[in-house]
């Protein structure tokens, strides 16, 4: 461990020598430069902004000294031009400025990913909470189903408990797939699989909700097999959070397009709709936690988008959103590498 800090130290400081030793070369070598040119700042902005303090204080006192040594007219007599003083004044502020912002940059970092760290760290306790609870539940349910099979009115209040209790055990997945994803905690099991077959169980799984909505789903796939290398249970939790994305944001009467195929060495996935749409301002932000469209929506905690950015990624693949705007719908395209 002492080596590698000794080897780290070393090429911080034999660049900021090297860095300044360039300047000089390059100041020497090309007559077209104002002399003394701006490639001493440039070395010691560098020097600070890679190496830190240190490095950047060796440096501006070498380009200081250099200046002087090439530039100053005649040092025994005392008479100095402007330069002498001017120069290493300008190193030692721009060291000094660069070097604050730099310490600011890492503070600020620092504290975001603190707060990420916090902010996952509680979903995953919220999360395990809420499961928690929900196991009682269920077996209540499924006690209380069987005392009243011959109430239709119970049965069908059972029923609709269930359904809510199973789209709540869905959320707290998601919520803890978010959290084990940012601790790098979630594995892929991967395997071959035929993309047409998820694309279709999606489709299948979706469609209550397109009917109970006034939808219409409409999936378009090649006749040849889309081969790749995926999770299917992760792969499915993609494609069912972008089509519930679609059904959300999109009014009675809208369309819902799934579609997919080969491009290139990808395989691309695009789910279009006729809802809501995007403002130009959500488009770069809309993957991020939390984030939700205004318009249209029927609920959601904006979670859906994070975890389908996140698996996608883990995959090897990409995601993106466009919109012409706010109520001419949406389109998401998921790539994904065939290998």
């Amino acid at each position: 461990m002492r080596s590698q800090s000794s080897v780290r130290t070393f090429i911080r400081y034999g660049a900021a020598i090297g860095l300044v030793g360039l300047a000089f070369g390059l100041d020497r070598l090309l007559p077209w430069l104002e002399h003394p040119s701006p490639l001493f700042l440039a070395a010691v902005s560098i020097s600070v902004w890679f190496g830190g303090f240190g490095p950047g204080l060796l440096a501006t006192v070498m380009a200081a000294l250099g200046v002087q040594h090439f530039y100053a007219v005649d040092m025994n007599t005392g008479n100095f031009r402007t330069v002498t003083w001017v120069w290493p004044a300008t190193f030692v502020f721009a060291a000094i400025l660069i070097n604050w912002l730099h310490m600011l940059q890492q503070k600020l970092a620092s504290t975001i990913s603190e707060q990420n760290r916090r902010q996952v760290q509680f979903l995953s306790v919220v999360a395990h909470e809420l499961r928690n609870f929900l196991h009682p539940v269920s077996t209540a349910m499924a006690l209380l189903r069987r005392k009243a099979a011959q109430d239709p009115a119970i049965e069908q209040s059972c029923a609709t408990v269930e359904r809510q209790v199973k789209n709540m055990a869905r959320l707290i997945e998601d919520l803890l797939d978010i959290a084990r994803i940012n601790e790098g905690k979630l594995v892929l099991q991967r395997e071959r699989i035929d993309l047409r077959d998820a694309l279709a169980q999606a489709a299948e799984a979706v469609q209550p909700q397109v009917q109970a909505h006034e939808l219409h789903l409409e999936t378009r796939v090649p006749t040849e097999s889309l081969p790749i290398e995926a999770d299917r249970t992760r792969l499915d939790q993609v494609l069912m959070n972008l089509l519930t994305n679609a059904v959300k944001h999109t009014p009675p009467g809208g369309r819902i397009e799934l579609e997919a195929g080969h491009e290139g060495s990808e395989v691309v996935v695009r789910v279009r709709d006729t809802g809501s749409g995007l403002a130009p301002e959500l488009l770069p932000c809309v993957f991020d936690l939390f984030v939700q469209g205004e318009g249209g929506s029927r609920g959601g905690l904006g979670i859906g988008l994070a975890l389908v950015r996140g698996v996608v990624q883990m995959h090897g693949g990409s995601v993106a959103a466009t919109s012409a705007g706010p109520g001419l719908g949406s389109e998401f395209v998921v790539r994904l590498p065939t290998h």
